[in-house]
Order: structure tokens, then sequence, then C-alpha cells
């Protein structure tokens, strides 16, 4: 299947590593050594998603100042993947069909066909036939896509492959100064690792070896650097962290109570000093609460939003302030 020209529609959750299968199909054809440029249809607006793949024509539009070549032109002999391509327009997949079916395209503002020789791969975490049923997608678009159809389980139902993608993840993120050491997780560690349910899958696995690695003392990576909700059950950690106000008030009173008696234990207080340091404790818990939930969720910010029992905007606020 990798070595032939046909398209390849992969379907699985976000985060499954769809992108890492399409890069392994072409590593394994012999587009190998061309162009893999990957595209994100759900990223960019109909405009831009456009312009991006098709590219566009001096004067095409306010701002164009000269020709620009789309990823089709680019991709030329190579292999185009398309992610999130249940969220391509109606206008879109019109146009994309017509590079399937003929190899053409026209820039945006042209008026000549031009031609390119492109293997198409595209992902989604959407039911396309369920989409095609409502008129979200088009079914012809969907046949030209779909030749051949992979679907990539979530990480919960294959733990088999954590190890191997562990070890993977570890060479990707270890500096290059340290290769040569022996890095790795503790036995009891890859056994956390492995009863987690990963709700964010292959990328919140991804963050989590990352986060790792940045916390380690040595070369063995111990339960201590994983996040504490894979450390400590699941749902007690929920309660005990991100549990209801009463309990946290608990918990925030008595933390009070103690930092009171070695406070007024001491002969002076800079009250300054005091004020300053607890409000960099406030920040450094509120970082830690909103990273720890973005990697348990993938960075998926909807579903850490509902974790933390806020809005998305509000998180996105209270991350534009943890970087300051």
């Amino acid at each position: 299947m990798a070595s032939r020209k046909v398209s390849v529609l992969i379907e699985g959750e976000t985060g499954t590593g769809k992108d890492l299968l399409a890069r392994f199909i072409h590593a394994n054809s012999p587009r190998f050594g061309n162009p893999f440029i990957c595209v994100n249809c759900g990223a960019l607006t109909e405009s831009l998603l456009e312009s991006e793949l098709f590219g566009h024509e001096k004067g095409a539009f306010t701002g164009s100042q000269g020709v620009r070549h789309g990823i089709f032109e680019l991709a030329n002999k190579g292999t185009l993947f398309l992610d999130e391509i249940g969220e391509a327009s109606p206008a879109i997949q019109v146009k994309l069909l017509r590079v399937l079916e003929n190899g053409e395209f026209y820039r945006v503002g042209g008026e000549r066909p031009l031609k390119t020789d492109v293997r198409v791969l595209a992902a989604t975490n959407r039911n396309l036939r369920e989409a095609v049923k409502d008129k979200l997608f088009r079914e012809d678009l969907l046949y030209r896509l779909d030749v051949v159809s992979l679907h990539i389980p979530p990480l919960r139902e294959r733990p088999m492959d954590i190890v191997p993608l562990v070890n993977y993840f570890i060479e990707k993120n270890l500096p290059v100064e340290e290769r040569h050491l022996r890095v790795r997780f503790s036995d009891q560690a890859m056994s956390l690792l492995q009863n987690y349910s990963w709700p964010g899958n292959v990328r919140e696995l991804s963050n989590v070896v990352a986060r790792s690695l940045a916390l380690r003392s040595s070369d063995l990576i111990g339960p201590d650097c994983l996040p504490g909700y894979i450390v400590h059950n699941e749902q007690d950690f929920l309660d005990k962290h991100l549990g209801t106000k009463t309990n946290i008030n608990e918990v925030l009173r008595d933390w009070s109570r103690k930092l009171l008696k070695v406070i007024l234990s001491k002969g002076s207080i800079d009250l300054g000093e005091l004020k300053d340091a607890m409000e960099r404790e406030a920040t450094w818990t509120l970082r830690q609460v909103i990273e720890e939930t973005l990697a348990k969720t993938g960075n998926n910010r909807t579903r850490a939003s509902k974790l933390l029992n806020v809005t998305p905007r509000v998180l996105r606020y209270l991350q534009g302030e943890k970087g300051k």
C-alpha cells in the first residue's frame, strides 16, 4: 500500500498519531526523498486554506504582491497530508475533488490550469460517512480519498505500543549531547504509564515523556517525574486537586495556619517580601494546575476548561498570564 500512489484515509481519535502514520507511509514509498507537506484543514479560514493549497496570482486580492506557489505545486512528486479533512468547506472540497480526479488546479485569480503529481493522504477524527448523510461532506470526494482506509485505535486499546512509543519520544526529545546516555523509565514508572487510560492518546504521551525528561535528575526516570494524575488514582487526584470548593478551602486554611505559625515564630517579618513570595507561590501553583490538566487532556483546551470549571476563554487568559 505504501509503495502505490493510491489515496489513503486515516481515521482515529484526536492525538492517536495519524500524522506519524502518514509520515511512515511516505517514508516507505517511492516518493521518499521528495517533499512531505502537511496542512491542517481545520486551522485556516476557507480563503487562507485555498491560497495555501493552490497558491495565488499577483493581484488576485488586496495585498497579493506577487505569485505565490501553493502546496500542490510545492509537493509535486511528493506527498500531501491533509489533516482534519472533515473540516474543509464545501468550496474547498470541490477544488480538492478536481485535483484528485485529473491532477489539475487553478491558482486563486489564475486562468491557466496547472498540473501536479501529488499523492494525497488525509486524516480525520470525524465519521465522514455520517457527515455525508448530513450533507456536510461530499460523497464523491470521500470515495476519492477512501481508496484505502486505515483506522488507528485509541492508545488505551493498544497498551503494547506504549513502550516503543516511550522509547521513540525519549530519543526524539533528548538533547543531542545526551543521546549517548541510556535514559529510560524505571519499571515502576513504566508500569504507571501502561496502566493509565491516555484520554489524550499519543499526543498526551509525548507531552508526558517530554515533561519527565525535563524534570529528571538522572538517567533513570522515576514516578516522581510523572504528573500527579498518573501516579495517583485518576479520580482521587481530581478530587484532591480539582474537587469541590469546600475541599480546596479546607486545604488552603490548613496550609495558611501552618504558614502563619512558621512566620510568627520568626523575630522580624518583611511584609513586602512575604507578599511577593506568596504571589509567586500562587502563580506557580496555578501554572502547575494548568500544565498538568492540559497534559492530561492532550492539550485539548475545551476538555481542560471543563475539568478546571472555567470557560475556554478564561483558560486562554490564564495561560497568557502565567507566561508573563
